[in-house]
């Protein structure tokens, strides 16, 4: 046994020179992705301005989201938009973790007086709020709704609802807490919105811990999935702008970037 010991510490050595070799490889190729990511970034943001600077000029948007939508992405789409040389000219944020219940007794207790309308409950109080919240927000129009919900289902306004967009942009960022009826909700309001003619693009960002772009998939409504980003936020210009397609880097995604094409011309605003 004792004759065995220069050959265990020879191997020994040999190991942790070969662990020390890898380590340093390792090291060298993150420093190498590091330095390609930097770049990535700074290209990204150079570009960014002369790819989108004026795309938008004079167009009007509404911005829906949900409450639980990180403030600098809500920062960063209006921002995008501006430097488009378009304008956010209201903002909805909306509580994805709403009482079902709640909502549904305040919408037939104000409603009860409408011929029209029809007794909603738990069940179905989400889905008929998207599709009767959609003309509040596309046009001019007094938005009653959103003013009745507030509190519950509305967590704030912002704006002005008094003029026509040419489009609507939904933000989502969805997770375990969120309630299952607010995806119902999502899928009537952007229904509604392209029976109308509406632009709509929906987007959320790389780290949402539940993907919800499947949903919109599902109403031929155009996506994007890495608004974290400035490529996410260059495919959201160019969607608004008339691209089509499910944008970004998750599975879910056709393209990585819309087709890079003059601007189309600009669709008339509202319904």
């Amino acid at each position: 046994d004792v004759l065995q010991v220069p050959a265990f510490l020879s191997r020994q050595t040999d190991l942790i020179s070969d662990i020390r070799a890898n380590l340093d490889e390792l090291s060298t190729r993150n420093s190498q992705l590091e330095r390609e990511q930097a770049t990535n970034t700074t290209f990204q943001k150079d570009v960014y301005p002369f790819l989108i600077g004026g795309r938008l000029q004079g167009r009007q948007y509404a911005l829906v989201m949900s409450a639980t939508v990180p403030e600098e992405i809500r920062d960063s789409v209006v921002s995008s938009i501006n430097v488009a040389g378009g304008q956010v000219i209201s903002t909805t944020v909306l509580d994805p973790r709403f009482n079902a219940g709640e909502m549904a007794e305040k919408i037939n207790e104000a409603m009860a007086a409408d011929p029209a309308f029809r007794k909603v409950d738990a069940a179905t109080a989400a889905g008929w709020t998207g599709e009767a919240r959609a003309p509040e927000i596309a046009r001019a129009a007094e938005p009653r709704l959103l003013q009745l919900l507030k509190g519950s289902f509305v967590a704030s306004v912002s704006g002005n609802y008094a003029a026509p967009v040419n489009g609507v942009i939904l933000l989502t960022y969805a997770d375990n807490e969120q309630a299952p009826a607010y995806a119902e909700f999502e899928k009537q309001f952007v229904t509604t919105l392209r029976k109308s003619n509406v632009r709509v693009v929906a987007g959320e960002i790389t780290t949402a811990p539940v993907s919800e772009i499947a949903i919109f998939q599902n109403t031929e409504t155009s996506t994007v999935d890495n608004l974290d980003s400035r490529m996410g936020q260059i495919s959201l210009v160019f969607a608004l702008g008339g691209e089509g397609g499910s944008f970004g880097v998750k599975q879910t995604a056709d393209m990585l970037i819309p087709i890079l094409r003059e601007p189309q011309p600009l669709p008339p605003a509202g319904p």
